[in-house]
């Protein structure tokens, strides 16, 4: 499940807390359920997303940006993608769980992105990653491909296209929803 933080500081304090193999103090992390995501949120802010699993707690992160050409959001953008697990979690001693688990995040992050732009008429998702591995790991945990790759000296920059062929591929006869549940804040 993604949970949103509206807050960008906060957003990457907590990531940098899980990604040096520190505990969380949950007592302050509020977790509000959302019942009904609105997708037009992408068209003013940046949505930014943990992942977070009953089992290994927060793991995941990205980013939703609108990509605008003039006035108007011609595509989703995805950044700021992360995949971490504490180095004292057995999970690494379970190749298979860990995968299933990286499938999941990289899979609800990508249902989610096609949710998002279909309900904008957005006819592409892009994403940027900084590495060539954090790239790879999108096209094979994510099970996506790429209509368009470009490697520049900064990132790597993929495009896909989110008509309804590709829809209907990566869903498969599940539920065309998202995978947005609850909103976090930070209370003292």
């Amino acid at each position: 499940m993604f949970c949103i933080i509206k807050d960008h500081k906060f957003y990457e304090s907590i990531w940098e807390i899980i990604a040096a193999d520190e505990l969380i103090n949950f007592d302050h992390l509020v977790l509000k359920s959302i019942e009904n995501f609105d997708a037009k949120t992408l068209l003013k802010n940046d949505i930014h997303l943990l992942f977070t699993d009953d089992e290994e707690g927060i793991c995941g992160k990205a980013t939703l940006s609108s990509i605008r050409a003039s006035k108007s959001c011609v595509a989703l953008g995805i950044h700021d993608v992360a995949f971490h697990l504490r180095d004292d979690s057995d999970i690494h001693e379970d190749i298979e769980r860990f995968e299933q688990l990286a499938e999941q995040f990289y899979q609800e992050l990508f249902k989610t992105a096609f949710w998002i732009s279909h309900k904008l008429s957005l006819k592409h998702i892009v994403t940027t990653s900084k590495h060539k591995d954090d790239h790879e790991d999108l096209a094979f945990f994510g099970k996506v491909k790429f209509s368009s790759e470009q490697e520049t000296p900064k990132d790597v920059v993929g495009v896909i296209s989110s008509d309804l062929t590709s829809l209907e591929q990566f869903y498969e006869g599940e539920p065309f929803t998202h995978e947005i549940k609850a909103e976090a804040s930070f209370i003292l």
